[in-house]
């Protein structure tokens, strides 16, 4: 019975230690943990440079921003041939929105011409489009990873600024990339930018 005892104590002490101990690789060498690190303040750190949310956000700025901002020479170049030769608009919305929009959001997006709306609107009319002041957070939503925004847009022609604010919803898939834009709301923006006497 002793000697069951002893094997029994001595198994658990040694799980006990193997459990406690730093991992290793195949060669020996020390694993990374993936815990909160202390800095040499003492603060504790966690390894990972973004959370969840914190990574959703920018997602959802990254899109804002390339929604609201120019449009640029790369744009104004795509558009401008875009009767003749569509390939390099095609590769300035993969390049600006495949890495932020879910694969089967993506195609639906783009080809609903839901991409780069107001830029094609303010390119038309000799607008310049410029977002200000952004607030996004994230909401309560039944119907998963939602966030509710609000953007200023400022829409500058010939010296001249006005601007309007633009809110809606956005649902971002387990991956982090954006599954939807709901409820949008432009503040009559695209409106504005079709009125050319509005400046």
């Amino acid at each position: 019975m002793r000697k069951t005892f002893f094997i029994t104590a001595v198994l658990l002490t040694a799980l006990l230690a193997a459990g406690c101990s730093n991992s290793t690789d195949e060669e020996g060498a020390p694993v990374p943990s993936q815990e909160n690190e202390t800095t040499p303040t003492g603060e504790s750190e966690t390894t990972s440079t973004l959370s969840d949310k914190e990574a959703d956000i920018e997602t959802i700025e990254t899109y804002l921003e390339n929604e609201f901002t120019g449009p640029g020479d790369a744009l104004s170049e795509a558009l401008d041939e875009y009767s003749r030769d569509r390939s390099k608009l095609d590769a300035f919305l993969k390049e600006n929105y495949q890495p932020i929009l879910a694969e089967r959001f993506y195609e639906e997006f783009v080809n609903s011409n839901y991409a780069i709306n107001w830029l094609t609107t303010a390119y038309g009319n000799g607008y310049q489009l410029q977002p200000k002041d952004m607030t996004i957070e994230k909401t309560d939503s039944e119907k998963g990873n939602a966030y509710t925004y609000e953007v200023e847009v400022q829409y500058s022609k010939d010296g001249a600024s006005e601007s309007e604010m633009v809110t809606g919803v956005i649902n971002l898939n387990d991956e982090g990339n954006i599954s939807a834009v709901r409820f949008m709301d432009d503040g009559g923006l695209k409106e504005s930018l079709e009125d050319d006497s509005a400046q």
